[in-house]
Formats: C-alpha cells, structure tokens, sequence
C-alpha cells in the first residue's frame, strides 16, 4: 500500500487538477489479490510456532471522462497465519509395579503396599492458528494396590519318641485293650503366604505336626487252658448190630488240670477243654458148622466147612458138568452161629462140544488200493453126549467184505436135539500193507538269506493221502521240528507220514542258508549316497554315506528321521547309523539300530530364503459343534476376511502381497474361571505378508526390510484385532467371541519350515514321507500305514484298506504291503505271509512270528487261536467281491470259500455255494448260480438246497453281481440255510452267508454284507461238528 502511494499520488494530484481546470477527468480502479502461498515454508522448531505471511499485489486501471470521476482505492493488507509443532500423545500406559513395602514380624500378618506411575507416547504433528484440541500429555496420576501378607509358623521336621509300654496290667483269665503312644518332637521355620480375601491367616500351613502323638492299641488276655493225662482202654463189650452181625466197643478218657497262656484279641481257639473221649469198634467173631455136600455138587467157598467161616460168609455149591442147578445156590451164615436158608440140588443138562476152526493166517491183506478184503469163513465142528446130530449156525454170512482197522467177530453156535447151545467166536482181521502216497513235497532245495545265525527257518507241510487213513489222520515225523534254528550252510529235512498200520513214505527237503547283506536305499532326494568305502586301502562292504546337493538340506527335528555321517551293515542284515566321522573311531557304543522298515535316510530339503511375515492369531467362540460344521465355519470366516480387511489393508500392495494361512478348527474345553462349563469353538489362522525382495536372497538388506515389515505389522495389530473381532461375530453370530494375537514374525509359506541352516535362515520345504502340519508349522513323518510321494504335502495319504508301512517316512505308494491276517506271519509282518506251520497258532495281524500251542496238538496249520489247537471241527474264510469294489482281486472279483484254508468255490458269476457234512467236516459238494441274467437260477438253487440233508454246513458268497434276477426263489433258498432278511439287492454289492440245514438253529449261522463299493464281505470262524 505505501508503494502504491508512492507512486501513484503525484500524478493523481496533477490530474485532478487538470481536470478541474479543463472539467474533464481521469477515473482510477484498482484491484488487489493473494499470491496464495505462505513464507516461510520451512517446518516450525519442536513445539513452538511460526508466523508465515501471504503477499498482496496490487494492479491499477484509469478512464478518462468528462464529467464527474468516481476513483477505487485498494485497502487490502498482507495475510499472515501461526504454523505450529503440536506435541500430541498417542498412547497412555501403566509403568511396572514398584517393589512391596512394608516388613512382616515373624508369626504375624500385616499389610503391604506397591504403586506404579503413568507413561506416555507422543509425536509431533503440525497445526495451524494453535495446539488447542490436541492432547499433549496424560493425566500423570498413580495406581496403588495392598495386600495381606502373614508370616507363618511351620512345622519343617516332625521326629517321633520311642513307644511307652502298654497300659493296663491284665490278669490271669482277663482280656483288656491296652494302649501305647509316641510323641512327636517338631523343628519349625517361619514362610511367607498372602492372605486372600476371605481366608484364614497361613491357611494350608501347620503350625505343628499333626497329630501331635501316635497312638496304638491292642486286645491282650491271658487265657485258662487244660493240661491233660490220658488214660487205659475199657474192655471190649456188644454195641451195636450190623443186619445179623454184632459190633464191640471199648472207651478211653483223660484227665486234666488248669494252666493260663497267652492270647490277642479274645481267647477264641486257645484250647479249653481236654480231646474228646476216644472210641474203637470192632465186629465180633462168628463160626458157623461144616455143611454136607448133595450129591453131583460141589462147595465153591471155603466157608462150607464151618472152621473158614464167619458172620455173612457165603457157602456156595455148583454142579458137575452135564448138570444144572435146580433150586437155591448159596447160604449165609448169621451172627448166632447157624446157616440160614436151604441149598438147592443138581439136575442133568449138558450142551454140545463145538470146536472153532483154526486159521492158518491171522489176518488178512487188504486189496491193492482199497481199504478191504473179501474172506470165505472156514467150518466148524461140535459133538453131543447124546450122540444126535448138532447144528452149526454163524453170526455173520460169509464171504463178508471186512474192512481195516474194523475186524469181525464171527460167532459158531452148535444146538443139540433137545435145545442146549454152545457157542465160539473168532476174529477176521484185515491188515493195511499200503504206505501212504507223496501228493506234495516242498521245493527240493531253496537258498534262505539271512544276517543272523542259527537262523529259525519254516516249511511248508507236504501233503499226503492214503488208502485207508483221511488226510488229517495220518501221523507226521519230521526228522528235526518245525522252525528249527539252523547254522549258514547245506540242510536236509526228512518228513516221515506213517498210517495207523505203520506203513511209512518219507518227503526230503533241502536248503541253503546264506549271509544276507543289508538292502541298500535309493539315494535321498535332491542328493547324493556313496557305499563300500575304502577304509585303509580295503574296500569296507556295506558301509554308506549320505550328503545333500547344493540348495538343498537334511531337515532337522523331533519327528524327523535322524541322519548319520555313516550307515554300518550290521549282522543281522539291518542298518545301524553312527555320528562319527571316521570309520577308525568307531565302536559298537556309537551304534544305533534303525528300525527295520524304516527308510535309511529321509530325502532332503529344498531350501529357498523367507520373504515373509506371519501374525498368529486364535478367535474363541462359545459355539462348538460337529466337525463338519465348524469346518464350514472356519472357511466362512476365512474368505470373508480376505474380502472385507485382507485385499483392502493399508501394507497389503504388489510389492507386499497378504493372505490367510494355516486356518484350523477343533473344541476345546473352556477355563476354570469360566461360568460356562461347556466346550468351545477355536479357530486358528495366520495373516501373511508376503514381500518381493531383490534377487530373492536373504542377505542383510532383505533381512533388514523383513524386520520393517514385522514392526510395522506390529503396529498395526491393534487394528488388525479389531477387524477380525468385526469379522468373527459377523459370520460367528457370537457378540462374545474373543480375539487373541502372538508377536509378528518371519514365516514360511505352507509346507516348509522355518530352520537356521549354517547360521542363515531357510525355509526347507517338508521332503517324501513327511506332511506340512499347520497347527506347528512344524514337518511330521508319515506314521505307519500312510505314505507321500509330494514335497511341501499337506498331509499323508492312506494306504488302501487291509494294507500298511513297516516304520515312519515312507515315500512311495510302494511301500504298502498287505498285512499278515492272524494265522499267518512274515520276517516284518507284511506280505508275503506264511500260514503258520502244524503246532503253532497265531491270533494277531501283523504278525513275525508263530506261537507253539500248548500241547502236542494242533496238527492243522494256520491256526489263529489258541483254542483251534484242540478244536474238532472245521475252519472257514470267506470273501465277497463286487464289481464295484475297490480291492477285488481281478477282474470283477473273485468269491472265495476256503474250509481248512483249501478254496472250494466255483469262482463264478452270481452266488458260490459250498455244502460240508457237518458231522464229519468233508465237502458234500459245490454249486454256483448266476442270479445276475438267469431268474431260474433262483429256482435251480432252491431245489440244491432243499436236496441237501439236514445237518449240513452251507457256505455262500456273491462274485462280480448277484441281484439283478433276484427273485422270491433265491429269497427262499437262502431262508432255507438260515438266512435273514433282507438280503443283499444292491447292484453289484457283497455278501457272505455261513447257513445250516437242519431242524435245529445253530447260534454261529450269521450273514454280512457290504454295499457297492464298500467291499469286499470277509468272513472267518470255526464251527465244531454237529
């Protein structure tokens, strides 16, 4: 404004004048406006303000008029405004606790007192005109508590006295209860506890030894007993009567005097009185007088001479030969001294002579190849004292067929004229001269390999069979027992089959035990093994080594498989790893064995740099339900979150790229300090940032930006809890829900861990044979039954149904081996598998091994119970498969029906039957009908069934399909075994039935099935013979 004076106002005067004299004028205007930017631009000092001005400029613009002239002046001045440093508090806290003050007094309570000072966090932010409305600092108070604390009195030691004696006296023929006592002579220490609000002062701490003494009592009496003296036997004198004979007695008492002992508790079973008094008895002797003989008989006893008699002594009388016996043949003699009844008298009746024919041969060959022989019976002769003809008859028609091991006795019987018989007998035998016929005999010679020796080796029973014996009959002598430990060499068996007639035939087995040497593993992947190194210019056979490539490492941890600098072939044919470096160093001590099955060594690691930062956070909610639910739940929330706060936060950008990761869900029991006892829902997660970082590499640079990244994400927790809070009741519907959070830090992405390699951070991806488990963030082996083939794999994949891994960490579908079923066994448990030989029984899966029975039983092999061992009957294993079902053997399935481990199923399409006697356990027959095309076929079946006898054991299964041409037929053919409805009519489905044909019910008929796709039916038992 003053330049503008300056310049302006001379001339202004000048033409004002002019224009007054002229009358004329010039007319001015002028304008004024802002530069519009404030000086100084430089920021305020901390916490102090600046004034900062906005220029006016000024333009001029001039009219010349006739007339009057109207001027415009510019009033406008230079703006200015205060810039200012504000100090502004961000956050207010409590400052940690002071110490207690305030001592305590032994054996009193007093209180004590503590206080901690607010502390805040501030900046500097920049306002205009003032710093009002910005808050500059907390309120500056303090925050105290008090508490109770006792200094308690408490017994340390409590060491007891000797026992005083036992009090009250007691006297002869008394019983008291009498005690004794300790006292207890305690040591104490003084210790310091809070005392809680509504609790006594040093609750839970004794003063003084409890109880104060030690008391023990008794019972004691002093008992009377009797001292006695026996005396002399009375004479013996009539007692009693036995029927018609008299019995003596004699007696003996004692004599007694008083004595005292002594007793605990009562005087119960001491002796008070003297023995009873003893008594003898004895029977009284009897003669009877001699009795004269009639005439054609004769005395049988003895006692019919009178002088050998005695009471109840019988005399008996019988007849010469020819003649019988015609009244009473015996008298009895009676305690008076006489015979009581009357003997009968003899009477003529004599039968025949018949003399039995004499054989030349006392037994008989059977014919060649069968189990008999036919045989002409010889005659033979009889005479009579009557001189009349006698007739010869015999028990049996001759020829007869005579059978071995079942001889008959044939009977002669010759009969006079006038009735009498006489009879003789002799014996047809029929004797096996066959030996039993070899039908198998095990390989002639095998090669065993082994580590270990003496080595238990197993065979294979050979078969036999026989012309008259059944298989099972037949006694089996092997030269050594079965799984006999045997040295490394050449060996023979020799297995003698011997039949009930003693006929023998030998099956002679050879083998060859080897040393085996240890299996050696593929190398590790993304690395290298090396074996049979040179150890002092000697090759060391089966001595391994095993290193990782560049980039790549072993992974290390509590479930990981340990690595060794060397893997020794122990003796046994199994790996033993060592930790030492030099073969020269090392001793048995340094040894460890690896478990058989397990891998050698894991596959190794690749390894990358971390490029991200993880925020564990859990959420709790009172909602807890199935599984399946929560699962929903936790996916819910997951995208939810990534929609609403993942995507659109702040630090997530290409360069910084965010994401949800290691989600889990499960229930969890809720605190003690919880009102509700109920379980709760937690889900666990991560929020990632992932960051680019140059060439990829964690040098100090990248390091460096990842630390950045941590304590920014760090800052933003705060608001990161409040979001995921929102989010949780959100899709949780729980107001209640509750959000904690850990400390930020460097992470990997899922499936690798986080480990320190040689000093440098890595992220190893988890190699074969192991899983990523989000809950650790950790690499856990595949236990046994599982194996993975993928590296960084989230899980592990099942071995299918009936199959499993011996050990941890297996790597490959391959590994998989079927288990051995009980009654079978393999050196690891897997297949191959071996039946159990005769003698042994097995009632486990898995199984290495047989265990002997008891006895010398168990002449069956592939016995899986200890009771099958003496069993007498049959065992069965059934199994069923559909079309559809994933472990069918080929095909469309196989139905197989084996009795005593041998198949006797038809194998074909629709329903096997199998028919056994269930008396004697032979097959009657078999029998298969395709209820899949043909509907008569379910008539067929049912005139099979109703065909079989009663008491016959029916074993069914389906193979490939059964039920499309079901009909009420094959309903009632198989109600006719004892089938229940209903039965199997899914299409291309399994089903076993263990039926019975009879009148009775047996309690073991039972039938399964498995719906398509969920097969095969197998089913095993024994069944005793009906």
């Amino acid at each position: 404004m003053a330049r503008y004076r300056s310049t302006y106002l001379p001339l202004l005067i000048i033409v004002l004048h002019f224009s007054f004299v002229k009358n004329f004028c010039i007319e001015f205007h002028c304008t004024a406006r802002y530069k519009g930017s404030y000086k100084p631009t430089t920021a305020p000092p901390t916490g102090q303000c600046i004034t900062q001005v906005d220029e006016v400029i000024y333009s001029m613009k001039h009219t010349v008029k006739s007339g009057g002239c109207k001027n415009t002046l510019c009033n406008e001045v230079n703006r200015e405004r205060l810039k200012c440093s504000c100090r502004e508090v961000t956050n207010c806290w409590w400052a940690s606790w002071g110490a207690w003050t305030g001592s305590i007094t032994q054996g009193t309570c007093g209180k004590q007192h503590r206080r901690r000072a607010e502390k805040d966090r501030a900046r500097y932010v920049e306002r205009y005109g003032s710093c009002s409305g910005v808050k500059g600092q907390c309120n500056g108070s303090y925050n105290s508590e008090d508490r109770t604390m006792c200094n308690c009195r408490k017994a340390s030691s409590c060491p007891v006295a000797p026992w005083s004696s036992w009090t009250p006296a007691v006297g002869n023929g008394q019983c008291k209860d009498q005690t004794r006592h300790q006292d207890k002579k305690p040591s104490y220490t003084y210790v310091m506890k809070e005392q809680k609000k509504g609790e006594v002062a040093c609750f839970g701490i004794d003063p003084d030894c409890r109880p104060p003494r030690i008391t023990d009592t008794r019972t004691f009496c002093k008992c009377p007993t009797k001292e006695c003296t026996e005396r002399s036997w009375t004479s013996w004198n009539i007692d009693t009567w036995t029927g018609s004979c008299p019995n003596e007695k004699r007696t003996k008492t004692y004599d007694f005097k008083i004595k005292y002992i002594e007793a605990y508790k009562s005087c119960n079973g001491v002796g008070k009185d003297c023995p009873p008094t003893k008594n003898e008895y004895r029977k009284k002797v009897i003669k009877c007088p001699a009795i004269k003989l009639s005439p054609n008989s004769i005395h049988l006893d003895k006692a019919c001479n009178g002088v050998d008699s005695s009471c109840t002594s019988v005399c008996r009388i019988d007849c010469k030969k020819g003649y019988k016996l015609i009244g009473q043949n015996h008298v009895t003699c009676h305690g008076s001294g006489k015979w009581t009844g009357k003997l009968g008298y003899c009477k003529d009746s004599e039968p025949p002579t018949i003399t039995c024919p004499k054989l030349p041969i006392p037994t008989v060959n059977n014919k060649p190849g069968t189990n008999y022989s036919i045989i002409s019976f010889p005659n033979a002769t009889a005479t009579d004292n009557s001189g009349f003809p006698v007739t010869i008859t015999t028990s049996h028609p001759s020829p007869l067929k005579v059978f071995v091991h079942h001889p008959v006795e044939v009977t002669y019987t010759a009969t006079d004229a006038v009735g009498n018989t006489n009879k003789c007998k002799r014996k047809f035998i029929v004797k096996d001269h066959e030996a039993p016929v070899v039908t198998y005999c095990p390989k002639k010679h095998r090669i065993i390999k082994t580590g270990l020796f003496p080595h238990q080796v197993f065979w294979p029973m050979p078969r036999f069979t026989d012309n008259v014996e059944a298989d099972n009959e037949l006694v089996f002598i092997p030269s050594v027992v079965n799984g006999t430990k045997f040295y490394q060499g050449k060996h023979s068996v020799d297995i003698k089959a011997r039949d009930k007639s003693s006929n023998t035939e030998n099956c002679t087995m050879t083998f060859e035990l080897q040393m085996l040497k240890c299996p050696v593993d593929a190398p590790p992947k993304h690395g290298s093994a090396t074996c049979n190194i040179k150890n002092n210019g000697k090759v060391e056979a089966f001595i391994c080594t095993a290193a990782c490539q560049k980039g790549s490492w072993f992974l290390e941890g509590a479930n990981i498989a340990k690595v060794y600098n060397l893997y020794v072939c122990s003796m046994d044919g199994a790996w033993q790893g060592a930790s030492v470096f030099n073969f020269d160093n090392l001793v048995h001590s340094h040894m460890v064995p690896i478990n058989r099955g397990d891998p050698m060594w894991p596959d190794c690691s690749v390894g990358k740099s971390p490029n991200s930062v993880a925020l564990d956070m859990q959420i709790f909610s009172g909602k807890c339900s199935d599984q399946a639910s929560m699962e929903k739940l936790k996916r819910d929330f997951v995208a939810t979150l990534k929609k609403d706060f993942i995507w659109g936060a702040a630090f997530c950008s290409q360069q910084q790229q965010c994401d949800v990761e290691n989600a889990v869900v499960y229930c969890s029991k809720k605190t003690k300090r919880s009102t509700n006892s109920k379980d709760q829902m937690v889900i666990k997660f991560s929020i990632s940032v992932r960051k680019t970082l140059n060439q990829g590499v964690l040098d100090k640079d990248n390091l460096k930006q990842l630390n950045t990244l941590t304590q920014a994400l760090e800052l933003q927790k705060t608001a990161i809890v409040q979001k995921v809070t929102s989010t949780a009741v959100k899709v949780l519907k729980d107001n209640s829900v509750k959000v904690n959070s850990q400390k930020p830090s460097i992470s990997c992405k899922q499936g690798s861990e986080l480990q320190s390699v040689n000093g440098t951070i890595k992220c190893l991806q988890c190699p074969s044979g192991t899983f990523y488990q989000s809950e650790t963030k950790k690499c856990t082996v595949c236990q046994p039954g599982f194996f993975q083939n993928r590296e960084g794999a989230l899980s592990c994949e099942n071995c299918p149904q009936g199959e499993t891994t011996k050990g941890t960490l297996s790597s490959d579908f391959h590994r998989c081996k079927a288990i051995c079923h009980p009654g079978t066994y393999s050196k690891n448990g897997l297949a191959p598998c071996t039946q159990c030989p005769s003698g042994t029984y097995q009632p486990s899966l898995e199984s290495q091994d047989c265990i002997k029975c008891p006895s010398s039983n168990g002449k069956r092999q592939g016995l899986t119970d200890v009771k099958d061992c003496n069993f007498d009957g049959i065992k069965y294993e059934i199994r069923s498969e559909g079309c559809g079902d994933p472990g069918k053997t080929s095909g469309c399935g196989i139905s197989t029906i084996k009795v005593e481990g041998k198949d006797y199923s038809k194998q074909r399409r629709g329903i096997n039957f199998v028919a056994i006697d269930g008396s004697r356990g032979t097959i009657v027959g078999s029998a298969s009908f395709d209820w899949h095309y043909y509907r008569n076929e379910c008539t067929n079946a049912l005139k099979w069934t109703n065909s079989l006898n009663d008491g016959t054991i029916v074993l069914g299964a389906y193979q490939d399909e059964a039920t499309l041409a079901f009909t009420s037929d094959c309903q009632k053919a198989l109600e006719a075994i004892g089938g229940k409805r209903p039965f199997q009519r899914q299409y291309r489905s399994s089903y076993v039935i263990v039926g019975y044909k009879g009148k009775t019910k047996k309690s073991w008929v039972t039938q399964q099935m498995s719906s398509y796709g969920r097969g095969p039916t197998q089913v095993t038992g024994r069944i005793s013979f009906v």
